[in-house]
């Protein structure tokens, strides 16, 4: 049997192929010669008891799109209480904001290098640095954009001069009191001293600093201001007294 429908199959290609037809079979004549045998093998085979199977295509595999990484907003959580927000990436530069140790702000972009990352100030809306050590970054901080800050044009400013000032002390206790003029110059904030160790960081708008302390009686007492701006800190002023 499948020799003999092998036999009429080829004879009915060759037919086909010389532009024949066979009666009973309905051939589109757009189709090409070798189509057309196809259909014409395909009806012979059906009408001798043939099941035939209907050709299929592979369609090409359609493209998955991969999952997109899941991103969140960068944020900086502040773990430093009094952590200084300032106007550029370094410590003399002019203090915008101070958080307290739990606060979280929005994080624009870093300065590696420097240590500092800028965020925006949530009450001012302005953008200011926080350094790395007061801080911990969270979210998606890693495709933050890298910044390198201008170089600076200013200088530094002068020495401040002594203004109003006073102490008192007793046996045990010392009340001192510190006034300065400006120097000249651009002043971002103060810096005040005692021996040597910072005490505080003063904005440029302040002019005096009050502390009361424990004391030994006689003792000598040594205190200093500088004045910084963006480009560093100026020359000091000291106090240096015994006290009586």
């Amino acid at each position: 049997m499948a020799v003999q429908i092998k036999k009429v199959a080829t004879m009915i290609v060759s037919l086909v192929l010389s532009a024949c037809t066979l009666p009973g079979i309905q051939v589109e004549p757009s189709l090409s010669p070798i189509d057309q045998a196809s259909t014409i093998v395909a009806g012979t085979l059906q009408a001798a008891g043939v099941t035939t199977a209907a050709a299929h295509t592979a369609a090409p595999p359609s493209a998955t799109a991969l999952p997109a990484t899941p991103t969140t907003k960068p944020s900086l959580y502040i773990n430093t209480n009094g952590a200084k927000c300032r106007s550029g990436p370094g410590p003399n530069f002019q203090e915008i904001a101070a958080y307290n140790s739990g606060t979280t702000v929005d994080l624009i972009a870093r300065d590696t290098a420097g240590g500092y990352w800028l965020v925006k100030d949530p009450s001012t809306g302005s953008s200011c640095w926080v350094q790395v050590q007061d801080s911990s970054p969270g979210g998606s901080f890693e495709l933050l954009p890298e910044i390198t800050p201008q170089a600076v044009s200013a200088s530094a400013p002068g020495r401040p001069s002594r203004g109003n000032w006073n102490y008192s002390c007793d046996n045990t206790s010392l009340t001192m009191l510190l006034g300065w003029n400006p120097p000249t110059g651009t002043v971002n904030g103060y810096r005040v001293y005692r021996f040597g160790t910072l005490l505080t960081d003063l904005p440029g708008t302040t002019t005096s600093y009050q502390e009361t302390i424990p004391f030994t009686y006689g003792s000598a007492m040594n205190y200093a201001v500088e004045a910084y701006n963006d480009a560093g800190a100026g020359p000091q002023v000291a106090w240096d007294f015994n006290c009586p």
